[in-house]
């Protein structure tokens, strides 16, 4: 398959869109472990479905990044995104930072969260975007990763503060070279805003800034600059009425709630303004129409053969034959008093039990008002 055509085809915006629950946030990720996110009530599909509805609305386009987590439990609803014209892309499979991950971890997630996405979408995955966070100048050996698993962009580059300032061309889309593959970087667009280095229209800044601010900030990008506008939000922001979560600090409440009743207002007028495509769109691939992305494997004779990319797949272990029994009924009764904010919380929570224990017992669970 030949590289991407060049940079700066065709003059819509770019939009890119993370799905995730509010609990799988960065900020909550010291507090909520991914193996306490079946205890929440999740809130995905409404989200999923406003986030369509408004994209709808103003004819965007758009490419969602998906965790693996989310393709595997909401299959779906990552189909339904596909079907309704937009691009699914990857986002590892947990809501994982770089950070401490070797090239191997990183190379075995990426895999695992493209295979479970392209199965639930039906469609090939090309791009990928770092879930927790951005990457730094020390991170960029994963994109030589990325391009050798046969992924054809990355978007996970946001030049903000100081990150980057020596290279100028990391604030536009540019090809990066490895293992006789391009992959095409495609940052988040940055400037400078009140003396700092932002994102121009991302969904924190996009919610916390002056709405003045950011609606300059994106015109001025529109008109100057080489690249389009790289603009993102999360799915979660769209929801006002989400849980409140009793963790973290002060600030960290107060960056992921601040201003959500504004978000769906300022997002519809970044839309309104200007056309907004996905990353696939803009590069000119229809992902339709791939055959399972290939890798180029150099050889002894210097020459390059091209093999289908690998694929890692959940094997599970074999499970002993046993004998069918039948489950033993067990009630038990959970007292609660003056809860109601937990309830669902505990409903969840509980369910799990009880699928747990599905194989022995026939759980029945009483919730007494004490």
């Amino acid at each position: 398959m030949s590289p991407p055509p060049p940079v700066g085809l065709g003059s819509a915006q770019i939009l890119t869109i993370a799905l995730e629950d509010y609990f799988q946030v960065g900020a909550f990720n010291r507090f909520v472990q991914k193996n306490q996110w079946y205890r929440f009530e999740t809130r995905l599909e409404q989200t999923a479905e406003t986030t369509l509805a408004l994209l709808e609305k103003h004819q965007a386009q758009a490419t969602f990044f998906v965790l693996g987590w989310v393709a595997k439990r909401f299959p779906a609803l990552v189909r339904r995104i596909a079907d309704a014209g937009h691009e699914v892309a990857v986002k590892g499979y947990y809501h994982r930072t770089i950070r401490g991950m070797t090239p191997e971890e990183f190379e075995t997630d990426c895999v695992r969260a493209r295979d479970v996405v392209e199965q639930a979408s039906g469609r090939p995955v090309i791009g990928y975007r770092l879930a927790d966070g951005w990457f730094a100048p020390e991170d960029l050996w994963a994109l030589d990763v990325l391009a050798g698993l046969g992924f054809l962009y990355d978007s996970s580059i946001a030049p903000m503060g100081g990150d980057f300032t020596d290279q100028p061309f990391r604030s536009h889309i540019h090809r990066h070279e490895a293992y006789g593959r391009t992959l095409m970087e495609v940052p988040i667009s940055t400037a400078t805003i009140l003396g700092v280095r932002v994102p121009v229209a991302g969904g924190n800044y996009l919610r916390q800034l002056p709405a003045g601010l950011t609606r300059r900030a994106a015109a001025k990008w529109v008109e100057t600059e080489p690249s389009p506008l790289v603009a993102y939000f999360h799915a979660w922001e769209l929801d006002p009425d989400q849980p409140r979560l009793a963790v973290g600090s002060w600030l960290t409440k107060k960056r992921h709630y601040r201003n959500l009743h504004k978000m769906p207002e300022r997002l519809g007028d970044l839309l309104a303004r200007h056309r907004f495509t996905s990353i696939a769109d803009h590069l000119n691939i229809d992902v339709r129409t791939l055959l399972q992305p290939l890798v180029p494997v150099p050889e002894a004779n210097g020459e390059t053969t091209v093999f289908p990319a690998k694929r890692h797949t959940d094997t599970p272990f074999p499970r002993r034959q046993e004998l069918p029994t039948t489950p033993v009924p067990v009630s038990i009764v959970v007292p609660v008093f003056n809860e109601e904010e937990s309830v669902r919380f505990l409903g969840n929570t509980l369910g799990h039990v009880r699928k747990q224990l599905a194989d022995k017992y026939d759980v029945t669970f009483l919730l007494i008002d004490d």
